[in-house]
């Protein structure tokens, strides 16, 4: 008997339920819409203003794989994530002795598009060779591996080493900043 008695006060206690606060209807205000067609396969990535209500490029999501902050003090270097991409970080071992992706721990940029939850976060700090999965193609199919040894970053560039995984096309790159941007791109393949 004591523990059905028990048993009503627990759920007399928790099923009550505080009454909601209604909010009080709103206007709209003045909405303006825009549209963009992607195409049935989402090829294309757009950029807007929205202080313009304007379309500043597109272009197609594969065309570029990292984005490089502009800002004098940035540091910040973001994935394409359209193309499903990740980074692993190897902190032991040299450049060249990278060569796989074995036991590699991957991850991605936040959805949050937080700086301080990138996948490649504050190279500056250490001194990793990171593995870039390039994630898909338009079909679906792997865009294949790279590594890359971020190196320097100044008020005006970024310089960094990057390489096939079995160390062919290795190439020094300096991107430079361009303040008309947040991020300026850099495609693997060009």
């Amino acid at each position: 008997m004591t523990k059905l008695i028990y048993i009503s006060f627990l759920f007399l206690l928790f099923s009550c339920k505080k009454e909601e606060i209604p909010v009080a209807k709103h206007l709209a205000g003045d909405v303006v819409t825009n549209s963009f067609e992607m195409g049935t396969d989402y090829k294309k990535q757009a950029f807007f203003d929205l202080n313009t209500n304007s379309f500043i490029s597109e272009n197609i999501k594969t065309s570029w794989d990292l984005g490089f902050e502009c800002n004098e003090s940035g540091f910040h270097i973001i994935l394409n994530s359209a193309n499903f991409m990740f980074a692993g970080k190897v902190s032991s071992g040299t450049f060249n002795s990278v060569t796989d992706t074995v036991g590699m721990e991957w991850y991605c940029d936040s959805p949050s598009g937080n700086l301080d939850s990138t996948a490649i976060g504050d190279w500056q700090s250490n001194n990793y060779v990171y593995i870039i999965n390039r994630g898909n193609d338009l079909l679906g199919g792997s865009r294949g591996f790279c590594k890359i040894e971020f190196q320097s970053a100044t008020v005006s560039s970024y310089i960094f080493r990057i390489a096939n995984l079995d160390g062919s096309s290795e190439e020094q790159i300096t991107v430079n900043k361009d303040d008309d941007y947040n991020y300026v791109a850099f495609s693997c393949d060009t």
